[in-house]
């Protein structure tokens, strides 16, 4: 017979170890004098990584068995459905949201059953990916058992959202930039606006993923540096998942987001903005308009102070203490940080958006928001750049497609291939 209580405490214990908890609203039902009534209640469910397959599971509950347990464990034919009727507020996550290239393959070749030797290459290259994930929830945990009792340890989890289609304006956030500069700014008005208020906080660490062009990179590395060298912070871990790994809490407040606004009517900005702050409770909107002063230009300033770290995308975590030897004055660096790192100057409006917000929007938005700054016309010069630039991209396409045509007439390849002539049908053959 199956040891069934042996059996949830080890599934509850290996999932608090890999998986991570997120609070879920679930709808729920009661009897009420007769009277059936719908309700939401918060429950915490425990998600597994997209990795973690029901054959995996019940391989790691089979080796942990062999060590010399006297426990009679169940089939793994019937190991899925015990664990499903009595752990239910544990799941597995998505393998199309959590998914690296690697991975993808892994999982086409075992779809249909995989090999001892396939699953050892797939433990194998998750195995770093499972190891960030315990270092994550090692460092959450002990910042949430310490919150209130004189903490001085905050953990920071920063990621970009995907541009949002709605409302489409003329600034949106692909054109003005998601660089270093942008993610140091923002950084810097964390740490002026949250951190520093909350108390002195002697150690930081943040987490990020790896995309080279916003996080993973010598100037996000070097700003870190530069605030334990002015005395901002003792110690700052900077921590990257692994790539394909990068399932965060972000996501899930980018999500969460995401249909909120899919649901809204959002004409302006300020409707946009009014829409996220309402999306949840827990939510805290910094809007930055055009041309606002956060944004510092600080790559000249970074590449001036420090030199050029090499070979940055091969390490996972980076760490600063003042106790370590630098060979750059922490007076210089502060000096130079307040009074010499300048403003970030905004791009050039988008001349093409402006012509088919204008053109193509504008006609279908409610009149008491036609007047409103995004569906603004263009100017005779915008408007003559929106049609220079739509011509030029013509251009270029049809350059291309004539240079195609040319490599395949030099192949000895038909630009034009004759169609394939259709088989008969069997039935309709005659048979002589």
């Amino acid at each position: 017979m199956v040891d069934l209580v042996w059996l949830v405490k080890w599934f509850t214990r290996f999932s608090e170890g890999v998986g991570e908890v997120v609070p879920v609203r679930v709808r729920m039902q009661k009897n009420k004098d007769g009277v059936v009534k719908k309700y939401y209640s918060r429950e915490d469910y425990t998600l597994l990584p997209a990795t973690s397959a029901w054959d995996s599971l019940y391989d790691e509950m089979h080796n942990y068995v062999s060590f010399g347990l006297r426990v009679h464990e169940p089939a793994r034919s019937t190991f899925r459905k015990l664990l499903s009727i009595h752990c239910p507020t544990i799941k597995i996550r998505s393998s199309q949201k959590n998914m690296c290239d690697i991975f993808s393959i892994y999982q086409t070749r075992m779809s249909r059953g995989g090999t001892a030797e396939q699953f050892e290459e797939l433990k194998q290259h998750t195995e770093s990916a499972r190891r960030m994930r315990r270092e994550y929830n090692k460092d959450k945990a002990a910042f949430q058992a310490a919150d209130g009792g004189g903490n001085d340890t905050a953990v920071l989890v920063m990621d970009f959202s995907q541009n949002p289609t709605i409302p489409s304006v003329t600034s949106t956030p692909s054109q003005c930039g998601k660089g270093s500069d942008q993610t140091n700014s923002m950084l810097q008005h964390f740490i002026d606006a949250v951190l520093l208020p909350a108390g002195k906080k002697k150690h930081l660490v943040v987490y990020a993923d790896n995309c080279s062009g916003q996080n993973k990179n010598n100037f996000v590395i070097k700003f870190f540096l530069a605030q334990v060298q002015m005395g901002m912070f003792e110690r700052i871990d900077y921590k990257f998942f692994l790539k394909g790994h990068t399932k965060s809490s972000c996501d899930r407040g980018f999500g969460h987001i995401r249909k909120h606004v899919g649901r809204s009517d959002c004409w302006t900005m300020d409707q946009f903005v009014d829409t996220v702050k309402a999306s949840a409770t827990s939510n805290t909107t910094v809007r930055i308009s055009r041309g606002d002063s956060l944004f510092k230009n600080y790559k000249p300033m970074m590449s001036e102070l420090y030199k050029t770290l090499l070979g940055v995308q091969q390490y996972q975590i980076f760490t600063w203490s003042n106790a370590s030897p630098v060979l750059t004055e922490g007076s210089k660096v502060s000096r130079m940080m307040e009074h010499f790192v300048e403003d970030l100057s905004s791009p050039p409006p988008n001349a093409e958006k402006m012509t088919d917000l204008n053109n193509k929007i504008r006609p279908y938005v409610p009149k008491e928001h036609q007047d409103d700054q995004a569906y603004a016309p263009p100017s005779k010069e915008q408007g003559k750049d929106a049609k220079a630039a739509k011509q030029a991209r013509r251009e270029h396409r049809a350059a291309l497609a004539i240079a195609a045509k040319k490599n395949s007439e030099q192949r000895g390849r038909d630009a034009n291939p004759a169609p394939k002539k259709r088989k008969p049908n069997i039935s309709q053959t005659a048979v002589v």
